[in-house]
């Protein structure tokens, strides 16, 4: 209240947001202004160097990477809100430095070590996992030592959102880890993240669109910037398998979800309905496919599409069939038409260069009008890794000619475009290659300066 006081309606700086944060709480926080000046993003370590039944010591370690700004990396104010979570649910008090219990407790972290001391009140009857970071109160990279198990824990029981959504997302991290480095999944982890997962559905009290995004598996990008060098295709098809075998575990919850017809009532429920037909399909669940063919003519677009984009990724008879339906009722409709031209294209097994091409002579597509070009060739290069990231490199060329032939008309979409084909460097070396040979035709064209200064930059960092 203090800052639009003083500020409202007026120009001002991060000091000024600053000082009115201090001045209202009353405290110093004058260390804070390190994160303005400082690039790069914290990276946070926590590990268990004892515990007992009434005590936790835990170790705080923080670091900042060198960056290109080249600016200072010393240590910063990172506030760590902590809680203790049994392996039943139970959210156990502790206190912290003499301060009263209670079952949160914020440290906060300035030097680059510090050691604390979690006192337990009562003293646990159960072990306890530590719950870090809650409420993401500090901007940073988080390590910690727990295990699949304690993962498991805070996946099922933590009361913090965010923690709860975090536990999930790491526990498919390593699920996608041992599916990419040996090819076969890994029973106890996989297992323990659809246990967590069924306890998730069975809380009445959750919001559907939160289970939704518990559900949901790490995204394709994310998994390729944590590989040392990415095969794209292989980490799609891991993400497919792993979502089909949670879709397996989960069969029981999800044919409860798609037979209560009162989710589709309200956006959160129709949220969870849509994520557990995506799992049901790719589980092969009849009644999943059965679902999604019926949903994908409803006149709600929230179920329509949820319903396509389930049966777009397989190759099921149903898919084409419901696509067709959908391109008869809409073709009239400009924008709705540009949601078909997207699902057409990041199709994994049909949306190749050739029903590219068929696509973008199809009388919906418009050339000169950069939302259908968007539509078509952006869903490919961005959401179809299947055929654009194709061993031979077919995908790569085919985006750069369009890159090329649109350049004249339309340099920002050019440009825009191009940026998938410069980033290589997480990339395996096969695929990389390629990459950087379709980058190397584009430049030696005649190019717009936005789309040349792209390229260019691209390729510097391969000399």
């Amino acid at each position: 209240d203090l800052y639009f006081l003083r500020h409202d309606g007026q120009a001002v700086t991060c000091d000024d947001f600053l000082a009115a944060l201090a001045d209202a709480n009353q405290v110093d926080l004058s260390a804070f202004s390190s994160w303005y000046s400082q690039a790069g993003t914290p990276e946070v370590t926590i590990t268990r160097t004892a515990q007992s039944a009434d005590e936790i010591e835990l170790t705080l370690q923080q670091s900042i990477p060198e960056t290109a700004a080249g600016t200072a990396t010393t240590a910063q104010p990172i506030p760590i809100r902590l809680g203790l979570v049994g392996t039943q649910g139970q959210q156990h008090s502790f206190s912290l430095d003499g301060e009263a219990a209670a079952a949160e407790q914020t440290v906060l972290l300035t030097d680059p070590e510090q050691t604390v001391k979690l006192t337990l009140s009562p003293p646990a009857g159960e072990p306890v996992v530590p719950s870090a970071l809650r409420g993401f109160s500090a901007p940073v990279r988080l390590t910690d030592d727990l295990s699949v198990e304690e993962l498991a824990v805070l996946a099922a029981h933590d009361a913090d959102g965010f923690n709860r959504y975090e536990a999930c997302q790491r526990l498919a991290h390593l699920a996608l880890d041992k599916r990419l480095s040996t090819d076969t999944p890994d029973a106890e982890i996989e297992q323990a993240l659809a246990s967590a997962l069924s306890q998730t559905f069975a809380e009445a009290g959750l919001r559907g669109d939160y289970k939704a995004l518990c559900l949901s598996v790490p995204g394709q990008s994310e998994v390729e910037h944590r590989a040392n060098m990415a095969d794209p295709v292989a980490i799609w098809t891991a993400r497919q398998a792993l979502q089909g075998a949670l879709g397996q575990q989960l069969s029981d919850q999800i044919s409860s979800c798609l037979a209560d017809d009162g989710l589709v009532q309200a956006a959160a429920g129709r949220a969870l309905r849509n994520r557990c037909l995506y799992l049901g399909v790719a589980a092969g669940m009849d009644e999943a496919v059965k679902v999604a063919a019926e949903q994908s003519s409803d006149l709600n677009m929230t179920l329509s599409m949820g319903g396509l984009s389930a049966l777009n990724v397989t190759e099921h008879p149903e898919r084409q069939a419901c696509l067709n339906r959908f391109y008869e009722r809409w073709r009239s409709s400009s924008l709705v038409m540009e949601k078909w031209l997207s699902l057409e294209a990041c199709a994994p097994y049909s949306g190749t260069i050739s029903q590219l091409q068929r696509l973008m002579w199809d009388a919906v597509f418009d050339a000169d009008n950069p939302n259908k070009l968007r539509s078509v060739l952006g869903a490919f290069a961005r959401a179809n890794p299947v055929q654009f990231h194709k061993a031979d490199g077919s995908g790569y060329q085919f985006i750069a000619e369009q890159i090329a032939d649109m350049d004249s008309r339309n340099p920002q979409i050019a440009a825009s475009l191009a940026l998938v084909l410069t980033r290589f460097g997480h990339i395996e070396p096969g695929r990389q290659a390629e990459m950087i040979k379709a980058v190397q035709g584009l430049a030696r064209r005649q190019l717009s300066a936005n789309l040349h200064e792209i390229v260019a930059k691209a390729l510097d960092t391969t000399s």
